[in-house]
């Protein structure tokens, strides 16, 4: 072939490839604005599973004796999960305590807490929180968390605070949040005392949670 009748052919094949890198480079911009890798249908990204990190989690608790003196206590079992949904830029937190699980200054209290007047720990085991979907930002920058809050076999609405900590699944692979608020004990079954005990128990979970390895399906 002419030189002068390859020139049409190798401008086209330059306008093809560059056409190609465009859409290459296009496409990898468009993967890096959500995290999460898309599903096999080629829709949305598949939402992402954060485990709670328990060796590097806690939670505690604080109840009034006598409306003056403060006793507080320690949750030793954390798990759970934060689930990001990319698709609905929200998230969920799913948080398990151990009831049996737990430690205070006095171990006769640690005892009294674990007994049918409060915990019931024999009965019932496990406390636990599941959030209702909440913006990414809440998680990121602060802000209210609503759920549900089971407690001796009794689930109630409750209303907590979330104190960020840069939890950005866009940026980072790990995060840490905290969340706190006060439960009125006598909403879920815990009657006993009320005239040395005071009804309101404040708790701040401090959440620790790592990217899970597969996405959620």
């Amino acid at each position: 072939m002419a030189r002068g009748a390859r020139q049409p052919a190798v401008c086209a094949a330059a306008a093809l490839l560059g056409l190609c890198l465009t859409g290459t480079l296009a496409a990898d911009r468009a993967g890096a604005v959500a995290p999460g890798a898309a599903n096999a249908a080629g829709g949305a990204p598949a939402a992402q599973r954060w485990r709670i990190d328990g060796a590097r989690s806690s939670a505690q608790f604080r109840i009034r004796l006598l409306g003056v003196v403060p006793m507080s206590g320690e949750f030793t079992d954390l798990r759970g999960a934060i689930v990001f949904d990319p698709a609905r830029a929200d998230a969920r937190v799913d948080a398990t305590l151990s009831s049996r699980e737990l430690r205070m200054a006095n171990p006769g209290h640690a005892e009294w807490a674990r007994s049918p007047e409060f915990f019931d720990a024999a009965n019932h085991p496990l406390i636990e929180f599941r959030s209702r979907p909440i913006p990414w930002r809440v998680l990121r920058e602060g802000g209210s968390i609503d759920g549900e809050l089971t407690l001796r076999g009794v689930t109630r609405e409750v209303g907590l605070k979330v104190e960020g900590g840069g939890c950005d699944p866009a940026r980072t692979q790990a995060c840490a949040i905290e969340v706190y608020g006060s439960v009125r004990r006598t909403d879920f079954g815990m009657a006993a005392r009320r005239a040395t005990v005071g009804d309101w128990v404040s708790l701040r979970l401090r959440i620790e949670a790592v990217a899970a390895v597969a996405p959620v399906r």
